[in-house]
């Protein structure tokens, strides 16, 4: 039985005793050689390294910009054949026209001109037949020698030429040949909607202009015009299905289909243009749109793993590898940043093999601080 009553001189070293605090137990530290840290079981950083397994490398997606442009098989430019002065506008930006609808009318001299040689040429024809029809009637009663009718027949001749061919001069100008009036009608030879207007009424006009006075086209089927770059040219064939995103519609996806791929490169941007068809019966999308074309690109080999499993350090890309242990290896390899977040490593990892995908800035400063 323990004595209740203490001796006196034993009570301050027992509240001594009863005041002392057990000495903290350090925290197991990290050994680190050369790349390679390795964590002693129970350390307190372990909870907070994520790891994931590195997986074959699947299709990507190759992203090139692009823009949207008229399809020139459905698309007429209107210039002036000559010079003149434009007198009257009769198509309007958004109009709808059909095949042979006046656009503008202008009043050009050389027309006067034209019309003026076909109705000689007329004149000439028909006084060239007349004469014909005199010296065949002459011949038959015994009049005139057949050789005045083969005469007048080559007379007749010429003239019907002459007057095809100011006829048909007139015909490619699209001018009245009824009278002298220099007048010239601008006609759209397609059916569609114009688009695009640069003539005003008094406006002169030259047959030499840079720019059309008129674009007429059908925007329900467009081109989507893509600058690939020299090393994706394989990914990209004739035929091909092809997506792509513009800024004004957000997260949405348009389909085209690969109509052409050009056969150089532009030697000073290294690109190879490559033509897709757009339907947009939508009319949804508009000419001139910037665009970012998307196409599925197959497996390439290599493995993939997050891009939060890769640091940079310099020009050099590093990956955390789990070596077993507690201990993690960094490791030097090839990657490249893929759409979808995911990095393609083609060199240095294998299949199956786990990267740190979360605490690898801190297992980089603990290399940098040993």
């Amino acid at each position: 039985m323990i004595n209740r009553y203490l001796p006196l001189f034993l009570l301050p070293a027992l509240l001594m005793g009863c005041g002392k605090e057990t000495p903290p137990v350090e925290a197991p530290k990290a050994t680190i050689q050369n790349d390679r840290i390795t964590f002693a079981g129970g350390a307190s950083q372990l909870p907070g390294l994520k790891v994931e397994a590195a997986t074959p490398a699947g299709p990507s997606e190759a992203s090139v910009a692009g823009r949207l442009v008229w399809d020139e098989e459905h698309t007429v430019r209107v210039f002036s054949p000559l010079a003149g002065r434009v007198t009257a506008i009769q198509a309007q930006v958004g109009d709808r026209v059909r095949a042979g609808a006046p656009l503008a009318r202008l009043q050009a001299g050389e027309v006067g001109g034209l019309q003026a040689d076909l109705q000689r040429a007329q004149a000439e024809r028909e006084r060239a037949r007349k004469q014909a029809a005199r010296t065949q009637e002459l011949v038959e009663h015994g009049v005139s020698p057949s050789k005045d009718l083969e005469s007048a027949q080559a007379d007749l001749a010429l003239a019907e030429a002459d007057h095809a061919r100011a006829s048909h001069r007139l015909g490619a100008l699209g001018a009245g040949s009824h009278e002298v009036d220099e007048g010239l009608v601008l006609r759209s030879s397609i059916a569609g909607t114009v688009v695009e207007r640069r003539i005003n009424p008094g406006q002169e006009v030259r047959a030499d202009m840079d720019k059309p006075l008129f674009v007429v086209t059908d925007p329900t089927t467009l081109w989507l015009q893509l600058d690939v770059p020299e090393g994706d040219i394989g990914t990209f064939q004739v035929g091909q299905k092809a997506e792509f995103t513009v800024s004004a519609w957000p997260g949405q996806r348009f389909q085209a289909r690969i109509i052409q791929v050009a056969d150089f490169v532009d030697p000073d941007k290294r690109t190879l243009t490559v033509r897709a068809r757009v339907d947009n019966h939508e009319r949804k999308l508009k000419g001139e749109m910037f665009a970012s074309g998307l196409v599925s690109k197959p497996a390439s080999g290599g493995v993939e793993v997050p891009d939060a499993a890769v640091i940079l350090i310099g020009r050099k890309q590093y990956v955390f590898v789990e070596a077993g242990n507690g201990g993690f290896q960094r490791r030097l390899v090839d990657g490249e940043v893929r759409n979808g977040k995911r990095t393609l490593i083609r060199e240095g990892l294998q299949a199956g093999e786990k990267v740190v995908t979360e605490g690898t800035l801190l297992l980089q400063q603990m290399l940098e601080s040993k």
